[in-house]
């Protein structure tokens, strides 16, 4: 199996309110997620299509949030990214191992 493909994918937070994480050191440490590619992650090139890597954008957002912020937070607050930025620097295959990273920077609005 080829090394793993790291997809670091960093997105500004915005959330509605001030949140509670449940360790402030945690909020502030990357996270990382495994993506695992399907066949429907690949177009007519061969290779992951682009716009797969926005829904990862998404998957990571979500699965970062929902591990740092306590269960009343999740249910009363809301988040949005305000910025995203993705470097594609070699393409992926469905058998290449992805691990997608986050964190959360300072809002830039």
């Amino acid at each position: 199996m080829p090394p793993a493909c790291l997809i670091a994918i960093h997105a500004d937070i915005l959330a509605a309110h001030t949140v509670n994480m449940q360790s402030a050191a945690s909020i502030n440490e990357p996270f990382e997620l495994a993506i695992a590619i399907e066949s429907s992650d690949i177009d007519q090139l061969g290779h992951v299509n682009n716009v797969t890597y926005l829904r990862w954008v998404q998957d990571v957002a979500v699965a970062h949030w929902q591990s740092v912020a306590p269960p009343a937070d999740q249910a009363s607050l809301l988040w949005v990214v305000v910025r995203h930025e993705i470097d594609y620097k070699q393409p992926a295959y469905i058998n290449d191992s992805i691990i997608a990273r986050t964190w959360v920077g300072s809002a830039s609005r």
